[in-house]
């Protein structure tokens, strides 16, 4: 999958789904149409540069939303430990095993995110990252559907 496709399907998901898929649930205090927005903002500017030449940390923070960066100075949660390379890192091409599908408002206090997995189980760690930056309080795996 090209990250053109992947960023198409922001607008335009897919009706069926070939392969393995994983769907998660982010709950929110509330303005769960905001928080998902957030997500995709900050996944738009990150597949942008899904290509050969993966920019430095420096890029990075002048590219991605500040507020994003931010979330990085102070834990999303407690055992949190992420740093912005180490999030990064997930992303660039070569890492990734998950691909964006769909995501929707199921309530102001809820949202879900589907994803196209390349394998079971896979890492996403970073996902839930940026759910939980955009201010969702809880983030839960719901299914891993083939």
């Amino acid at each position: 999958m090209t990250t053109l496709e992947e960023l198409e399907r922001f607008d335009h998901p897919p009706e069926t789904v070939d392969g393995l898929s994983a769907k998660f649930i982010a709950y929110c205090d509330s303005e769960s149409e905001e928080k998902l927005a957030y997500c995709k903002d900050v996944l738009t500017c990150v597949l942008k540069f899904g290509g050969d030449q993966w920019p430095t940390v420096e890029e990075w923070t002048a590219t991605l939303p500040g507020i994003f960066i931010q979330s990085f100075s102070s834990p999303v949660t407690e055992d949190d430990d992420w740093d912005l390379d180490g999030w990064l890192y997930w992303f660039e091409p070569k890492n990734r095993t998950w691909y964006w599908l769909d995501g929707r408002v199921l309530n102001d206090q809820s949202f879900e995110i589907l994803v196209e997995v390349e394998g079971a189980p896979f890492a996403w760690g970073a996902l839930e990252y940026l759910i939980r930056s955009s201010g969702a309080v809880h983030v839960e795996e719901a299914a891993c559907l083939d």
